[in-house]
């Protein structure tokens, strides 16, 4: 049996006392009895949320609080530029380097932390990105899927290179 809450949203229910929400978005299907959104179901006003998303398209919400775009929209980087966003070699909204989108079309953005080594990015795997499996061979007990553990066996092996090796170079210019 499916229970629908009130007030649900694709990142939050209810966003009140004067709490921001800034640069977030959501792609999750919402359903709520009322006080639906995209991304935050109910808010003390629009004013509170800011250069924040949403994918009208998986959420099934077309309206609310932030701004509802298409998937194909929320997946170029371009997009999120353009409010504001802190993106790997972008200079223009800040140097913390904050999110990353590997390549338009293919994913929705990701904090830039969650890559370690960008094996997950479709340019390719460079030399450089060895030292990361290097420094922590044959250590155990990771969380599964890491950027030292690729295969999700919760260590750091040669599985893990086997997953480096068939990116390595891809996409590279020479």
């Amino acid at each position: 049996m499916r229970v629908l809450v009130p007030r649900a949203g694709g990142l939050c229910g209810m966003n009140s006392y004067r709490s921001y929400i800034q640069n977030c978005y959501s792609v999750g299907a919402v359903s709520a009895s009322e006080c639906i959104g995209g991304l935050v179901g109910l808010s003390e006003s629009s004013y509170y949320v800011l250069d924040s998303l949403w994918d009208y398209e998986t959420s099934g919400v077309s309206q609310r609080y932030g701004t509802a775009l298409a998937t194909v929209e929320m997946m170029k980087q371009q997009t999120f530029i353009d409010v504001g966003w802190d993106f790997i070699g972008e200079p223009n909204n800040g140097t913390a380097d904050i999110w990353l989108l590997c390549k338009d079309g293919t994913d929705y953005p990701r904090l830039s932390w969650e890559f370690g080594a960008d094996y997950d990015c479709l340019d390719g795997v460079l030399f450089e990105e060895l030292l990361y499996p290097s420094c922590r061979w044959l250590e155990h007990d990771f969380d599964p899927y890491t950027p030292a553990d690729r295969t999700g066996d919760g260590a750091a092996n040669f599985h893990d290179y086997a997953v480096l090796s068939e990116s390595w170079l891809e996409g590279v210019q020479p």
